[in-house]
């Protein structure tokens, strides 16, 4: 890059970082209707949460082999609860998901089966387009198959360690927003289930996309005009949505932390929302990243699969494989760009 472009860009950077927020949340969703923010709904934490059982549920994945018409996928799901800032839980069930084109009657579909300890008791079946709740419709791309396998895995495990536990408070990964029928199904049984043994659900994202009406960043417009200790921002969006399942808030989770999260819990909690952030908050001081709750911490460090992992996943597999010949006619028809990443000029 020129030093003449990277100083024409900065100036363009520059105006762009600095630009006037408007104060009025945007959501694209359907029948999400922004609240003005208003200092008003920050509300502070208390210095000393309550401390409760707390269960954080995370997954893993990573793509083993491809070609055109497969893929495999190695899954791994972890479980970890604390209680009292010990580990009592530490759980992880890991799996492989064979992924497979087929045509009939001149339509592709995909179907799924399953090779380990999977939450799933049958093989999962995927039409080439894949409908949204929203009525909106796209091209189904094995990529997409494994990031909506490991999400069900997510909350199918989380249902059965509910289902076999007593007062846990849990933590899940990502948003409460489910985005096909199939997965919305999934949900609702994990929530009922938690709701029968008067549990609360969240959903801490980790990455929030949402915009205020002048598309700047939400989670940004609220660190900018909150306080400097712990808070609990609220409301955020009337919701008309049969299919959203969750309220919704922002939170910063210890006074020192440079992060403010989208926090999603079970609607029909809506009332001891405050108690579940306070929960959230008591586990929310380790040094390593202060504002994110050390449940959730440890879930992401056991289910990461690292590259050692995928590559010996890979390496086991290929060895055993008897038509390897054939195999690597498969492979080639999509690891062009790998061989073209490996040459230097």
């Amino acid at each position: 890059m020129k030093s003449s472009d990277a100083e024409q860009l900065l100036r363009s950077f520059d105006e762009f970082i600095n630009k006037e927020t408007d104060l009025l949340p945007f959501s694209s969703d359907k029948g999400f209707s922004g609240i003005r923010i208003d200092s008003k709904n920050f509300h502070e934490l208390s210095l000393f949460g309550e401390e409760k059982p707390l269960l954080a549920i995370d997954g893993g994945n990573a793509q083993i082999l491809s070609g055109p018409n497969f893929s495999l996928h190695f899954m791994r799901i972890a479980a970890v609860s604390y209680q009292q800032k010990q580990r009592a839980l530490q759980s992880v069930s890991e799996f492989i998901c064979f992924i497979e084109a087929k045509e009939n009657n001149g339509v592709l579909h995909y179907t799924v089966s399953f090779f380990g300890d999977a939450p799933f008791s049958e093989p999962l079946g995927f039409d080439s387009q894949t409908i949204t709740l929203d009525g909106e419709r796209y091209s189904t791309e094995m990529e997409h198959i494994a990031g909506m396998i490991r999400r069900r895995a997510e909350l199918l495990y989380a249902k059965r360690i509910v289902e076999e536990s007593d007062s846990l408070m849990v933590a899940i990964d990502g948003s409460i927003k489910a985005k096909t029928k199939e997965e919305y199904n999934v949900l609702k049984d994990l929530l009922d289930a938690a709701r029968k043994k008067e549990m609360m659900v969240g959903f801490l994202s980790k990455t929030c996309r949402l915009l205020t009406r002048s598309a700047s960043g939400l989670s940004s417009a609220l660190q900018d005009r909150g306080p400097k200790s712990s808070w609990l921002y609220y409301p955020v969006f009337e919701v008309s949505n049969e299919y959203y399942l969750g309220e919704m808030c922002f939170v910063r989770l210890h006074s020192s932390s440079k992060h403010v999260f989208r926090l999603e819990i079970d609607s029909a909690c809506k009332e001891k929302l405050q108690d579940y952030v306070r929960i959230l908050s008591s586990y929310s001081s380790d040094p390593l990243f202060f504002g994110y709750p050390y449940p959730l911490l440890a879930a992401d460090s056991f289910a990461r699969i690292s590259k050692k992992d995928e590559e010996y996943a890979r390496a086991l597999l290929l060895s055993k494989v008897k038509n390897k010949e054939r195999l690597s006619y498969l492979l080639s028809s999509v690891d062009a760009h790998d061989v073209l990443d490996s040459i230097s000029f």
